[in-house]
């Protein structure tokens, strides 16, 4: 089987195109603009990067991974009972809740501390949540089965999260688990401060990656990301990974997949990060190796950019001499 390419980058085509010039779209991401331009459009209907990624691994019947695989010791048992979570705001609108990111602050970060750690004592007979990375926890639960459904943490950032919460109802003990948690996270002194403060309370936590780690029918596949938790669920699933910054360092011989985060948390607020400089750095980064590898080795790529259309390249594509040229300034109006 030849060679093949996916790019998986959410947030591409959301980025706030006012604050860049045409100059720069047009003129600086020649390898973006080459794919736009060639690329045979097909309509997408898929727009959240963890359903990108079970369909790029041929999973079917999976709409959320199960993350927490990654951080589990090889000593845990019980595959249903570990979640991944983060602390985060719930706002409520109306008839729903919306789930806010925090600042990145040292003062949030260490009034997350100490609520979770407050959880630990309060909680010790039902769950037990450590840290595994910045801001980044895994919960044990004891008593229940983790659920399934809840989406990653940043495909629920700014939006209405009462679906899930009532689908949470099936699973009663988590259902009133989680309720209760976010009672006491409520009504934490650290949140009366906060208040005080004028900052966002820190009233719940956002937990996704539960179920069972599914079987792959192919190994044949490289992954690269810098993501820690991506990188160490490929290990889980016996996928060979690299960092991004790897990607153009070697041809590609088999199933490559390129899993690009970073305008996604820019644009959910959990990152600071120059968006000229990022676009400038997925230029070098993937954009251009993979166009080299697409002439040079006749792979063939897929960008998936959570737009209403996923682009296909391939070696010959170019031989529509006639297409006019286009960057993202010509899919802002679409």
């Amino acid at each position: 089987m030849s060679a093949s390419i996916e790019l998986i980058i959410p947030g591409l085509f959301k980025l706030p195109l006012h604050e860049f010039d045409s100059g720069f779209l047009d003129r600086e991401l020649p390898a973006l603009n080459y794919i736009l331009r060639y690329a045979t459009r097909v309509n997408n209907q898929v727009y959240e990067f963890e359903p990108m990624l079970t369909e790029s691994l041929g999973l079917s019947g999976i709409q959320c991974l199960p993350l927490a695989h990654a951080y589990r010791d090889k000593s845990s048992t019980g595959d249903a009972a570990h979640l991944l979570c983060q602390a985060v705001h719930l706002k409520p609108d109306m008839r729903n809740a919306i789930v806010l990111p925090l600042d990145n602050t040292k003062e949030t970060k260490d009034d997350i501390i100490l609520i979770i750690n407050d959880l630990n004592n309060i909680f010790n007979v039902d769950c037990y949540i450590k840290a595994v990375s910045d801001r980044l926890w895994l919960i044990h639960l004891k008593q229940c089965e983790a659920p399934d459904n809840y989406p990653h943490y940043l495909s629920v950032l700014g939006k209405k999260a009462d679906q899930y919460l009532e689908q949470s109802k099936q699973r009663m003990p988590w259902y009133q688990l989680i309720n209760e948690i976010q009672m006491f996270m409520h009504a934490h002194e650290i949140n009366q401060k906060r208040f005080e403060k004028g900052l966002l309370s820190i009233n719940s936590l956002w937990c996704w990656g539960g179920g069972q780690l599914p079987e792959l029918h192919s190994k044949d596949i490289h992954w690269y990301t810098s993501d820690d938790a991506l990188n160490r669920f490929a290990d889980k699933l016996g996928i060979s990974n690299s960092e991004l910054e790897a990607f153009g360092d070697k041809d590609v011989r088999n199933h490559a997949i390129c899993i690009e985060l970073s305008i996604l948390e820019t644009l959910k607020s959990v990152r600071d990060e120059n968006l000229k400089l990022l676009l400038s750095r997925l230029e070098q980064q993937l954009f251009k190796p993979a166009i080299h590898r697409v002439k040079s080795q006749r792979c063939s790529l897929k960008l998936w950019a959570s737009y209403r259309y996923d682009f296909i390249l391939s070696a010959f594509s170019s031989i529509r001499f006639w297409k006019q040229p286009q960057s993202l300034h010509h899919f802002s109006g679409e």
